[in-house]
């Protein structure tokens, strides 16, 4: 009967979701060492000819493929937005590309390299005199501008931009004002600072329905959201105010369902197996196609066997599905794939160097290496990496188990 209970146990953790504190990805850190502007990444994107454009503090950032060359950009070409927490961009088509940081708004043509110095005029047409707070541009590439004021205008580059929605006075007075606008379907989602989720019908061109699921009594300053569509039906969302919630968010049902707690999520891309990975406050999280948590990673391991814990602000899946992570006040992290990298581990047995020159090398069993140095016969334990005294005091070949493979002679243990 024990031995039922013990397997029924075991069978139980065996299917429980794979979690780690470490990271199973090994990365290469880049930072002002190789060209970058400086460590705080406000987001990664990848450009229309494969290379990768980073938005720091200051500065734009183009990926060479070996290191970081500036891209500035004359001040005058650009858009005054009022001071908000989201920097990302967005794809404009025809290889433009709208970015904004904490201040400005931003348009790139990418097949030049260059910045589009007809910004300005591009919102003539909107016919709109109020002063920009914040920016979004929307699957279908329309454009949400909320104002100085708080209102919220959408503009389709043609005609006047009409307004969608304005908080009202009471609202105005608790400092209330729109904080995203997630495109979902036939509608798109307005958010509020507190939480309150407002839902506008592209057909009827109205709000038809609210939403409190995640709303909070008070306004908050730090609230920000992070939203990724996972499917046709549904939109990955993440809330963070008081706490951090990770909702599957329902477009047709309009159902939340709570995915993680705790955890404040700062960006979500999907790769091309269904997988995503969210980037957080000191967290990175890879979530499988049906939304269960694979891995969760505290510490990002580096190729050195050194670590790096930060807040990941934005996460890019390039086009080879290789993973880069921008890191709030450390640079950015590249994903090594897996064989492109090698480790050493010294034999902390072997007092002296010399000691630890390696004269054999052949495998024990499914776990362990039998090493033969100058020092003596050791074990190396590959799961736990490291060395131990194997019994056999005097150094040399060892031909009794298995001939010794040739070629690591000299060789630094």
């Amino acid at each position: 009967m024990k031995n039922f209970w013990f397997l029924i146990i075991t069978t139980s953790l065996l299917s429980l979701p794979y979690r780690s504190s470490s990271s199973t990805e090994r990365f290469r850190l880049l930072d002002t060492g190789n060209g970058l502007f400086n460590n705080q990444v406000r987001f990664l994107t990848q450009m229309e000819d494969g290379k990768i454009l980073v938005c720091t503090e200051g500065m734009f950032n183009v990926y060479n493929g070996n290191s970081f060359e500036p891209l500035v950009c004359d001040l005058t070409y650009t858009v005054p937005l009022g001071m908000h927490n989201i920097c990302t961009s967005y794809d404009g088509g025809n290889g433009l590309l709208w970015a904004k940081d904490f201040y400005r708004l931003y348009l790139i043509n990418t097949r030049t390299g260059r910045f589009c110095h007809d910004i300005k005029e591009r919102f003539e047409a909107a016919r709109l005199t109020e002063v920009f707070n914040d920016f979004i541009l929307d699957h279908d590439r329309n454009a949400w501008i909320i104002t100085e004021s708080g209102k919220l205008y959408r503009y389709d580059w043609k005609n006047p931009a009409e307004q969608v929605y304005e908080p009202r006075a009471e609202e105005k007075s608790r400092g209330i004002r729109v904080k995203e606008v997630m495109q979902a379907g036939p509608f798109h989602l307005i958010f509020l600072n507190t939480g309150r989720m407002l839902v506008w019908e592209e057909k009827s061109r109205r709000i038809v329905g609210e939403d409190s699921t995640v709303a909070t009594p008070s306004p908050s300053e730090y609230f920000r959201t992070a939203w990724l569509q996972a499917d046709k039906e549904h939109l990955l969302i993440s809330v963070s105010h008081t706490e951090g919630y990770l909702y599957l968010y329902n477009i047709y049902t309009r159902e939340w369902k709570e995915i993680l707690k705790g955890r404040a999520i700062n960006d979500i891309k999907k790769c091309k197996d269904g997988c995503f990975w969210l980037g957080g406050n000191q967290t990175l999280i890879k979530l499988s196609p049906r939304f269960e948590l694979l891995q969760e990673t505290h510490r990002l391991e580096l190729t050195g066997n050194e670590t790096v814990t930060d807040f990941i602000m934005s996460v890019l899946v390039d086009d080879r599905q290789g993973l880069w992570l921008g890191l709030s006040s450390s640079g950015i992290l590249r994903a090594v794939p897996p064989g492109k990298y090698m480790e050493y581990y010294i034999n902390e047995e072997v007092a002296h160097e010399e000691g630890r020159m390696i004269r054999s090398l052949c495998p024990y069993d499914g776990r362990y290496l039998l090493v033969g140095t100058m020092g003596g016969i050791y074990l190396f334990d590959t799961a736990r990496k490291n060395y131990q005294v194997w019994g056999i005091e005097r150094s040399g070949f060892f031909n009794g188990r298995e001939k010794w493979a040739k070629g690591f002679e000299n060789q630094m243990v």
